[in-house]
């Protein structure tokens, strides 16, 4: 079952499944927590995009995110010149069929925060120049 809600000038559509959730908005950004019992929060700038994800239980999970709105967003040219950012740290990811994948290792207690910026200059930054 989904859900879809407008908020700040966007639809959010949050649909839970028995293996994860999905949190998508109809500008193009998505991301799915691969985790029974998991739960999403997301706050977004023009420099960054930051999710904390948490579950019940405890433990690890995965998460994928829509690789081109990123690209887009962050007006870089390959998911590779992104840089994520696990628990403030950095954190290898793959790109497979159009999505970011992330393994998640503790998803416990307060949770994990996730951060997507891009690295160096953008194709948005060398065009104002």
């Amino acid at each position: 079952m989904a859900l879809a809600y407008p908020f700040r000038g966007k639809i959010w559509t949050i649909t839970q499944r028995h293996e994860g959730l999905d949190a998508w908005r109809n500008d193009g950004f998505g991301a799915t927590l691969w985790r029974e019992g998991g739960s999403l929060h997301f706050s977004e700038t023009e420099a960054a995009i930051v999710i904390h994800a948490s579950a019940r239980s405890g433990g690890g999970g995965r998460m994928t995110l829509n690789a081109p709105y990123l690209v887009r967003k962050f007006g870089v040219k390959t998911p590779e010149s992104l840089v994520v950012r696990v628990a403030s740290h950095p954190a290898a990811f793959r790109s497979v069929d159009g999505a970011i994948v992330l393994d998640l290792t503790d998803l416990g207690g307060a949770g994990t925060d996730i951060e997507i910026t891009a690295s160096g200059p953008t194709t948005r930054s060398r065009a104002a120049r």
